[in-house]
């Protein structure tokens, strides 16, 4: 392996094999893995998701029976049996909005991710907690609220910097 110094204009190389000079400002360069790309995709989709579900409360969108305003949220709050429902739903509505757009951008999103468990606890441990994993003949269970908190823990432990401006410093550079 050789390697030189940056000297008036010549550039540090590096000997790969013996064929290959990589400059070492390449070598220290963050390539896309199909892990980052699968991350992205997810985290895209999530951040949407969440978002809309927060924008939908304000009537920007057709709810698909889910609340569209702060008073249907209000309403679905108060059947399932919460108390400080006013609170509650501009709670969850503004929670879901700062979820959203923190892991669509990639900005705290271990904090995105906290939000999204937390709201997603408060309705298995809930409303959906005693009809079960798959639920039953009169509700549904808490199998996808199990799955989108798996990816909420997955988006806390992972530091999702692709695209975004992430947080938890730098990733390491890849090994060729």
């Amino acid at each position: 392996m050789l390697a030189t110094r940056h000297q008036a204009g010549v550039m540090d190389m590096t000997t790969v094999g013996e064929s290959a000079a990589v400059p070492s400002d390449l070598r220290e360069a963050r390539c896309l893995t199909g892990a980052d790309v699968g991350l992205l995709i997810l985290r895209v989709v999530v951040g949407i998701v969440f978002l809309r579900h927060g924008l939908q409360k304000f009537g920007l969108f057709d709810s698909g029976g889910y609340p569209n305003s702060i008073s249907a949220q209000q309403d679905m709050l108060t059947f399932f049996g919460y108390s400080s429902v006013g609170f509650l739903a501009w709670t969850i509505t503004l929670s879901e909005l700062v979820a959203g757009l923190s892991i669509l951008f990639g900005a705290a999103t271990q904090v995105g991710a906290a939000i999204i468990i937390g709201i997603i606890v408060q309705f298995v441990l809930g409303p959906q907690w005693d009809a079960g994993l798959f639920g039953n003949a009169s509700s549904g269970g808490y199998e996808f609220s199990l799955v989108a908190m798996a990816i909420a823990v997955t988006f806390a432990f992972v530091v999702l910097v692709v695209w975004g401006v992430g947080v938890g410093g730098t990733p390491p550079p890849p090994s060729f």
